[in-house]
C-alpha cells in the first residue's frame, strides 16, 4: 500500500493519480488563495480606517482641523458636549444637487445689517449679484436635501433632527411652541451685527441664506443661515435650524421644502 498526497494508490491508474494530486493541488491552492485574500481585505480595510482616522488632527482637546479625502479641503472641526461638528459650511461639489455651481451667477436683492465674518459679501456691502464661486469662497454651498443625505464626507453624516436638538441644548435648549432658542449670540460667528454675537462654543454659524431653484434667486443671503436636518416631516418636506439676523433665536422648522438648497453641516459618525 502506498501514500501520496493523502490519497491511497493501490489499484488506482495514472491518469486517476494524477488527477487526484491535481485536486489536492487546487484544494491547497484554493485555500491558500482565499487566505491572501482575506488578509489582503484585513490590511485594506486597515489601511482605510487609518487613512480616515489621518485625516483629522486636533489642536486641543475641543478644536482641530479635518482635510475631506475627497478634494483635501480642510475644515475647522469642533468637539461641543458629546459630539463633533464641522466648524465650517460644507463646501463639496456633489454631482448633483449642489449650488450655486462655479461659473453660475445669481440675483441678490436684499439687504441686512453687517457681517464682518462674509468678506465681499457683507450684507454691509452694496450687491446685487453673486457669483457662484465668490459665494462658495464665502459660505461653501448650498445642497437639496437628497444631496444634503449624501454630500459628507466618509466618517461624517448629516445630523438628524435629534442630533440638532442636543447641540441646541447645549446651547440653552429650545423653548416656546414654536421651538425656538436664545442661544443663537453662542452659535454665530457673524460679529456684532446684534451686539449679542460671541461664538461661545465654536460653531460658527454664518449666514448663507437659501436658493430657491423656481426663481433663480438666493434669498437672505448675509442675514439668515438655514441648515438642511436628515429628518423628513412629510413626502415633500424635511426639518431644518433657522437662525435669523433680526433676533438672537433658532427656530427648528418643520416644513423646509425638499427641493430648497441650503446649507449642510456634518457631524462624526
Amino acid at each position: 500500500m502506498g501514500i501520496y498526497g493523502g490519497f491511497n494508490l493501490r489499484n488506482k491508474t495514472i491518469e486517476q493519480i494524477n488527477d487526484n494530486v491535481s485536486s489536492a493541488d487546487n484544494f491547497k491552492a484554493d485555500t491558500t488563495s482565499k487566505a491572501n485574500s482575506s488578509e489582503h481585505n484585513n490590511v485594506n480595510e486597515s489601511i482605510q480606517e487609518k487613512s480616515n482616522s489621518d485625516e483629522i488632527v486636533w489642536n486641543n482637546s475641543t478644536d482641530g482641523t479635518y482635510t475631506d479625502p475627497r478634494d483635501r479641503k480642510e475644515y475647522k472641526i469642533v468637539k461641543i458636549g458629546n459630539q463633533i461638528w464641522m466648524a465650517e459650511n460644507l463646501a463639496y461639489k456633489s454631482k448633483k444637487g449642489f449650488y450655486p455651481a462655479q461659473g453660475s451667477v445669481y440675483g441678490y436683492n436684499e439687504s441686512y445689517g453687517d457681517c464682518p465674518e462674509c468678506g465681499s459679501l457683507n450684507a454691509g456691502s452694496t450687491f446685487n449679484k453673486i457669483r457662484g464661486e465668490e459665494y462658495n469662497r464665502v459660505y461653501g454651498g448650498l445642497y437639496t436635501w437628497e444631496s444634503a443625505k449624501l454630500s459628507c464626507p466618509p466618517g461624517w453624516h448629516l445630523p438628524s433632527k435629534t442630533e440638532w436638538q442636543e447641540l441646541i441644548n447645549v446651547h440653552g435648549g429650545l423653548q416656546s411652541a414654536r421651538e425656538i432658542s436664545k442661544g443663537i449670540g453662542q452659535f454665530s460667528s457673524w460679529g456684532d451685527w446684534n451686539k449679542l454675537s460671541n461664538n461661545k462654543f465654536g460653531f460658527g454659524a454664518i449666514p448663507g441664506g437659501r436658493l430657491e431653484l423656481n426663481d433663480n434667486m438666493l434669498n437672505y443671503v448675509a442675514g439668515f443661515a438655514f441648515y438642511w436636518t436628515s429628518s423628513e416631516s412629510s413626502n415633500s418636506n424635511a426639518f431644518a435650524v433657522n437662525f435669523d439676523h433680526f433676533s438672537n433665536m433658532i427656530e427648528m422648522r418643520t416644513r423646509s421644502k425638499k427641493s430648497y438648497a441650503m446649507s449642510v453641516r456634518c457631524i462624526k459618525d
